[in-house]
C-alpha cells in the first residue's frame, strides 16, 4: 500500500480523474441498476400445471398428480416437491437447489412432464411447464378491465383480457401477466329446453352430433375449370350463433326438426367458477408480476405509461384500462425512506467529524470518500447481478460509518504527524502508511464477520449475500480512497502547525482563514473551545485509565457480571420473530364457505363483508378492495388459494397517507367480522405480510404451519383437528383454520351396466349425456368451434342445459338417454342409482407425501413465545424424532399408539425464523474464529487477538435492553446488526492492540505501559470512529418513515452495542490486556522491568507472549 500512497502523492491529476471516473460511472450504474423491495432469488423452481376439466380433486391426485410427481421429480438438482390438487386441475412445483442453472431445470422438467403423458387419463389437456419465482408471488400490481358505461359484459371483458389486454402486458420489459381473474369464459352453446327434447326422443348427444355434423371446419380447397384455377369455400361454417337454429336434427315424411325447436344457440359462455369484484362491481383483472431480477419499479411505471395505448388499440369500445393494487407505492416508500435515512445518517456523522476535527478541510476530505465510496458500490452491485433493495441499501447504511472510519483515522495520524512539525506531503505520507496494516485488518474483520452468512444455504444466501457485497465493495472502495484520495488531498489542503502550536489555534486558523490569529470568527473561537474541552476529555480519560489498570480485576467482573446479569434479565423475556413486521399499506382476508356452497351464494356472502370494511375502514384509509370468489381450472389456478366455488379472497388497499396500520386494520375487521353474527358459517384468514413476508416464506404466508403428513388422510386431519382444538386456547393465536377439508358432497353415480346393455346403451353413452346436460359438452368435447368475425378468435361450441333449468335431483334423474342402438329416449332414473358421499377440495402433497395443514396467525405476542407453547401442544400428540418432527399418535387409539409412516412438522415462518437463527448462530461463531486466526497471524500472538474477542460478548449488554426498551423483538436484522458489531468493535480494538504491540516493540513498555499509552493517543480515533457510526444509524433507528420498519432492528442493535461496547474497548480492554499479556522474564530491565514486576505476579491466569 506504501507505494500507492507514493504514486497518489506524486500524481494527484491522476487521482482526481480516477474519481471522476467512478463518480460518472456510479451515476449511469445508479439509472441502471435494478430496484426492489428484496433481492433476486436465484434458486430455481419449476412448475407444473395439468388440466382435466370437471375432474374432481381426488381424481386428479390420485390420476395425474401422482403420476406427473414421480416423472418430474427425477429432475436433476431438485431439493424438495411440493403439489396441490384441486377440481380440474393439477400443480407440480419442484425446488432446485442454490447453483442450479433456472434454464436446465426448466427445459429437463419439460421434457419429463411430456414424457408423462402418454401415462395421463385420455383427454388429458398437455401439460404447461413454467418457471416459478416463490419471492414473486404477490403481483407488483393489478390491471383491472373494466366496462363502465356497461355496454361490454363479462364474457367480453373475460375475451378482451385473454386474447389482447394479456399479450401486451407480456411485451413490456420485465412484466409477466399468465392469468386472467374473472369474467366469463366465452364459448357458443345451445341451450336445451328439457320439455322439447323429451317430447321428440331426443337426447343431448342427438343434438351435440347434429352440431358436430352441420358446423365444420373443412377447408374445400380450389376447382380449376377451364382457363381459370377458382378458390373453393363453403357455409360448413356458421358466421353467426343464431343462424346454428337451422340444423336438421331429423325428418320423416313431410316434419322436419330443427335444433331452434329444441334449442336456443347463443354466443355465451361456460358455467362461471370465478367472479373478480373491485370496489363491489364485477370486473376482470390481470395480475402483473415481475421477471426474475427486473425492477418492481421499472415494471409498474412501464405498465401505466403504457395503459393509455393498450385501452385505444382494443377491439372492442367502452372498455377501461386501469392499474390498480399498485405495489410499487410501498416499493418506493421503503427505498426512499432508506435513502433519506443514509444520507440523513451521513450529514449527522459529517457533522460529527467536524466537531472532533475541528477544521473544514479535514471533514470535506473525510466526507469526500463517503459519496464516491457508494458509487463504486453501486457500479460493482450493478456487475454482479444484484439489485437496489432494502438489504443493499441497508448493507450502505452499515458501511457509513466504516467508510468514513478509514479517512477519519487516516486524517487524524496525519493531523497528529502535523502537529510534530512534519511537512504537509510527509504527514499526508506517513498518516496514511502507517495505519493502513491496521486499517486492512479492520476491514477484513467486518468481510470475515460477514462471510459466513453471505454463504449461508437458502434464505441466508438471499438475504444476506447482497448486503455482504454491498458492505464488501464500499469498504473495499473507501480503503483504496484513505490510500490515495485522502493523502492526495491532505498533501494539497492542510498545512503544519509545529510542536508548539496548539491542535485548537491551528484548527482556529484554519476555520477563521485569518493566519495572523487577531480577527478569528466566533464559529472558529467556538471550536477552539470545543477543542479544548474534547482534549481534556480525552486527557482526563487517560488519568482514570491510570486507575483503572489498579483495578483490573475488578473492572472486568463488573463487565462480565453486567453481561451475565443482562443475560439472565432480559432473554428470557425478549420478543422473537422472523423478520421485523412492515407495514405494506394492504392486506389480505381469505374467506371460506361451508363446502360446496354455489359460487352465488358465496359472492352474496362476499358481497356483505365488502360493505363490513367499507363501515370498518374510514374513506380517508380506504383506497379499494378487490374480492376474487372461486377458481377457473385454467393457469390461473397456480396463483390462487382457492380451491373451489366456496373460496375468496379480498384483498385490500390502503391509501398511501393513513391513520392506521394495515396491522391495526386487520385486527379492526378481524373482530369485526368475528362479533358479526352473519358470518358465523365462514372461516377467516389474514395476511398484512405483502410483498416481503410473502417473498420471506415463499408465497406462503402463514407464521405458523403444522404440517401433518401420512397415508390415510382422514386420521392426518384428526389428528390436525385435535390439535387445533388446543391450540386456539392458547393467548395469540389467530385465525387457525385447517386447509384442506375432506367434506365437499358429492353424488356418485353408479351405473347398472347390465340393464344398460340390454337397452342397447353403454356407459359412455350415459355419462356423456349426463356431462353434457349439467356442464356442457365442451368438457369431452373439444372438435367444434366458431370463430368471431369481430376478433378473429375461435370458440368452443357445445350444448347444455340452461343453468335456471337445473333445480332438483329430479333433473338430474330425468336427462334422456339414447345411442345409435337405441333411438328411444330412456330416462336416466332407469338406469341409475345415486349415492352421496364426500370428497377432498383439495389435496396437497409433500415429497409425494398427502398433507394436512393447520395454518395459524398470531397477534398480540411474538412468534418466539406462541410457537414454544404451540410445540407443547404437540409434544402431546406424538414422539418428537431427532430431526425435530413428532411421530404422531393414532387418534382413535386410547393406548398411544404410534402412526407408522405418519410424522408432524411444524414449518411456516417458524420453521424458517429457527433455521435462520441457527445458521445465524453458527455463521458467528465460524466469524469469530476466522477473525481470531487472522489477527493471530498478524500479531504473532495467541492472547493479544484472545482480549480482542473477549470484548465482543459485551455488546449485548447494550444490545438486549436496547432492543427490550424500543419494543424491538430478536430477529434476522437486529442478530444481524450485533454480528456486524462484531466487526466494528473488533476493527476499533485492533488499533489500541496494535499500537501498543508496535510501542512494546519500538520502545520497549511494559504490556501494561504500552496499552496505557495506545489508550490515550488511539482513545480519540477510536471514539470519533464509533461516535460516527453511532450518529450514522440513529435515523435508521427512528425508523421515520413508513416502509423503513425492516432495517430499525438492525440499527438498533448496533446502536446498543456501540453504547456497551466503547466503554468495553476504553476501559475493559486494557485490563484484560494488561492482565493476560506477558512478557518473558529479564525482557526488559531499568524501569520497565520495574513496571513488569506487578504482570508478572498478578495471578495463574497470566500468559507469556514473545517480545517483538
Amino acid at each position: 500500500m506504501n507505494g500507492l500512497i507514493r504514486a497518489s502523492l506524486r500524481n494527484p491529476y491522476a487521482v482526481t480523474v480516477f474519481c471522476l471516473t467512478l463518480v460518472m460511472l456510479g451515476t449511469v450504474s445508479v439509472y441502471m441498476i435494478p430496484i426492489d423491495i428484496l433481492p433476486v432469488f436465484k434458486s430455481p423452481a419449476v412448475q407444473v400445471l395439468t388440466f382435466y376439466s370437471g375432474m374432481p380433486a381426488a381424481s386428479i391426485e390420485k390420476d395425474i398428480t401422482n403420476r406427473m410427481e414421480r416423472w418430474v421429480g427425477q429432475a436433476n438438482g431438485t431439493s424438495r416437491q411440493e403439489s396441490r390438487s384441486i377440481v380440474g386441475a393439477s400443480i407440480v412445483r419442484d425446488f432446485f437447489r442454490s447453483g442450479v442453472d433456472p434454464n436446465g431445470a426448466l427445459t429437463q422438467v419439460n421434457s419429463l412432464a411430456l414424457a408423462a403423458v402418454p401415462n395421463l387419463p385420455p383427454g388429458t389437456l398437455p401439460p404447461v411447464v413454467l418457471p416459478f419465482d416463490p419471492t414473486s408471488i404477490t403481483p407488483v400490481g393489478i390491471v383491472a378491465v373494466d366496462s363502465p358505461d356497461g355496454s361490454q359484459n363479462e364474457s367480453i371483458l373475460y375475451d378482451v383480457g385473454r386474447y389482447e389486454v394479456r399479450n401486451m402486458l407480456m411485451s413490456i420489459k420485465g412484466a409477466v401477466a399468465p392469468v386472467v381473474y374473472g369474467g366469463k369464459i366465452r364459448a357458443v352453446m345451445a341451450y336445451l329446453d328439457r320439455q322439447r327434447l323429451q317430447a321428440r326422443g331426443l337426447s343431448p348427444l342427438d343434438v351435440m352430433n347434429a352440431l358436430d355434423n352441420y358446423n365444420v371446419f373443412l377447408p374445400t380447397g380450389d376447382a380449376k375449370i377451364g382457363d381459370v384455377d377458382y378458390a373453393l369455400d363453403s357455409n360448413s361454417m356458421f358466421d353467426y350463433p343464431s343462424d346454428m337454429g337451422d340444423i336438421p336434427l331429423g325428418s320423416k315424411i313431410g316434419n322436419v326438426s330443427y335444433l331452434r325447436d329444441v334449442a336456443t344457440t347463443k354466443d355465451a359462455s361456460y358455467i362461471q367458477t370465478n367472479v373478480v369484484r373491485i370496489d363491489g362491481r364485477r370486473e376482470v383483472y390481470i395480475p402483473v408480476f415481475r421477471q426474475l431480477g427486473s425492477s418492481t419499479l421499472a415494471v409498474v411505471n412501464n405498465v401505466k405509461a403504457k395503459l393509455d395505448e393498450f385501452t385505444s388499440r382494443l377491439t372492442r369500445d367502452g372498455i377501461e384500462l386501469k392499474l390498480v393494487m399498485d405495489q410499487s407505492i410501498f416499493v418506493r416508500q421503503a427505498i426512499s425512506s432508506l435513502v433519506q435515512e443514509g444520507v440523513l445518517g451521513a450529514v449527522l456523522c459529517s457533522l460529527t467529524i467536524l466537531l472532533f476535527l475541528g477544521q473544514w478541510r479535514m471533514t470535506a476530505i473525510a466526507v469526500m470518500t463517503l459519496p464516491i465510496s457508494v458509487l463504486s458500490a453501486c457500479i460493482l452491485l450493478f456487475y454482479a447481478g444484484q439489485t437496489i433493495n432494502v438489504m443493499t441499501l441497508a448493507g450502505l447504511t452499515l458501511a457509513i460509518g466504516p467508510m468514513i472510519d478509514s479517512a477519519i483515522i487516516c486524517l487524524e495520524n496525519t493531523h497528529r504527524h502535523l502537529g510534530l512539525g512534519a511537512s504537509s506531503r510527509e504527514a499526508a505520507y506517513l498518516g496514511a502508511s502507517e495505519v493502513a496494516l491496521p486499517e486492512l485488518v479492520s476491514t477484513l474483520c467486518t468481510f470475515l464477520v460477514l462471510a459466513p452468512l453471505a454463504l449461508m444455504p437458502g434464505m441466508g444466501e438471499f438475504l444476506f449475500m447482497p448486503l455482504t457485497l454491498a458492505v464488501a465493495f464500499a469498504m473495499c472502495s473507501a480503503y483504496i480512497l484513505s490510500r490515495t484520495l485522502v493523502p492526495a488531498c491532505s498533501a494539497a489542503w492542510l498545512s503544519g502547525h509545529g510542536h508548539g502550536q496548539g491542535h485548537g489555534h491551528a484548527e482556529a486558523d484554519s476555520l477563521g482563514n485569518a493566519s495572523d490569529g487577531e480577527s478569528r470568527w466566533l464559529a472558529a473561537r467556538a471550536f477552539a473551545r470545543w477543542e479544548r474541552m474534547v482534549d481534556g476529555m480525552f486527557e482526563a480519560y487517560a488519568r482514570v485509565l491510570e486507575v483503572v489498570l489498579r483495578h483490573r480485576l475488578l473492572v472486568i467482573g463488573v463487565g462480565y457480571g453486567a453481561l451475565v446479569l443482562t443475560l439472565l434479565v432480559f432473554w428470557p423475556i425478549m420478543r422473537r420473530e422472523f423478520y421485523p413486521e412492515v407495514d405494506a399499506g394492504a392486506f389480505e382476508m381469505y374467506v371460506r364457505a361451508p363446502s360446496g356452497t354455489r359460487i352465488e351464494r358465496t359472492e352474496e356472502k362476499i358481497a356483505q363483508i365488502e360493505e363490513l370494511i367499507k363501515t370498518t375502514i374510514p374513506k380517508h384509509d380506504l383506497e379499494l378492495f378487490v374480492s376474487e370468489i372461486g377458481v377457473n381450472a385454467d393457469w390461473s389456478a397456480a396463483y390462487t388459494p382457492n380451491s373451489g366455488p366456496m373460496d375468496a379472497v379480498i384483498k385490500v388497499q390502503l391509501k398511501e397517507h393513513r391513520g392506521k396500520s394495515a396491522q391495526e386494520y386487520v385486527h379492526i375487521v378481524r373482530t369485526a367480522v368475528a362479533n358479526d353474527s352473519r358470518f358465523h358459517n365462514l372461516d377467516f384468514g389474514f395476511d398484512a405480510g405483502g410483498l416481503v413476508r410473502g417473498a420471506m416464506n415463499e408465497g406462503k404466508s402463514t407464521p405458523i404451519n403444522i404440517r401433518i403428513t401420512g397415508k390415510n388422510q382422514r386420521t392426518a386431519r384428526s389428528v390436525a383437528e385435535q390439535i387445533r382444538a388446543r391450540c386456539v386456547k392458547i393467548d395469540g393465536i389467530v385465525d387457525a383454520r385447517i386447509i384442506q377439508r375432506l367434506d365437499y358432497p358429492e353424488y356418485v353415480i353408479e351405473v347398472n351396466r347390465a340393464k344398460a346393455a340390454d337397452l342397447g346403451l353403454t356407459q359412455i353413452d350415459v355419462m356423456k349425456n349426463v356431462v353434457a346436460a349439467f356442464n356442457s359438452s365442451i368438457q369431452f368435447n373439444k372438435k367444434n368451434f366458431w370463430i368471431d368475425p369481430i376478433g378473429g378468435n375461435q370458440y368452443f361450441v357445445g350444448v347444455q342445459y340452461p343453468e335456471g333449468d337445473i333445480k332438483s335431483i329430479e333433473t338430474l334423474l330425468n336427462i334422456p338417454i339414447t345411442s345409435t342402438d337405441q333411438r328411444k329416449a330412456i330416462p336416466l332414473r332407469n338406469l341409475i342409482t345415486l349415492r352421496k358421499t364426500t370428497v377432498p377440495t383439495e389435496v396437497t402433497h409433500d415429497n409425494i407425501q398427502p398433507t394436512i395443514d393447520l395454518a395459524m396467525g398470531v397477534y398480540g405476542r411474538d412468534l418466539g413465545h406462541i410457537s414454544d407453547d404451540v410445540t407443547a401442544v404437540v409434544d402431546a400428540f406424538g414422539v418428537k424424532q431427532a430431526d425435530g418432527s413428532w411421530q404422531p399418535f393414532d387418534p382413535s387409539s386410547s393406548r398411544k399408539q404410534l402412526l407408522k409412516g405418519s410424522k408432524i412438522v411444524l414449518s411456516g415462518e417458524y420453521s424458517r425464523m429457527q433455521d435462520t437463527f441457527r445458521n445465524l448462530g453458527f455463521g458467528l461463531i465460524g466469524a469469530s474464529v476466522l477473525i481470531y486466526f487472522l489477527m493471530v497471524g498478524l500479531d504473532k500472538s495467541w492472547v493479544v487477538p484472545l482480549t480482542v474477542m473477549l470484548i465482543v460478548p459485551l455488546c449485548l449488554v447494550g444490545i438486549l435492553p436496547a432492543l427490550f426498551f424500543t419494543g424491538t423483538a430478536v430477529n434476522v436484522q437486529s442478530l444481524l446488526g450485533f454480528i456486524f458489531v462484531v466487526g466494528i468493535k473488533v476493527a476499533n480494538t485492533v488499533l489500541m492492540t496494535d499500537f501498543a504491540q508496535e510501542l512494546r516493540h519500538s520502545e520497549s513498555l511494559t504490556p501494561t505501559q504500552a496499552i496505557l499509552k495506545s489508550a490515550s493517543i488511539r482513545v480519540k480515533p477510536v471514539t470519533m470512529t464509533a461516535v460516527a457510526a453511532f450518529f450514522a444509524l440513529i435515523p435508521g433507528a427512528l425508523a421515520l418513515e413508513r416502509g423503513s420498519e425492516a432495517n430499525a432492528p438492525l440499527a438498533r442493535a448496533i446502536l446498543g452495542g456501540l453504547l456497551a461496547g466503547e466503554p468495553a474497548t476504553l476501559f475493559v480492554l486494557p485490563c484484560l490486556y494488561s492482565l493476560l499479556v506477558r512478557d518473558r522474564a529479564g525482557a526488559h530491565d531499568g524501569e520497565g522491568a520495574d513496571d513488569a514486576a506487578p504482570n508478572r505476579d498478578s495471578d495463574e491466569f497470566a500468559v507469556d507472549v514473545d517480545e517483538y
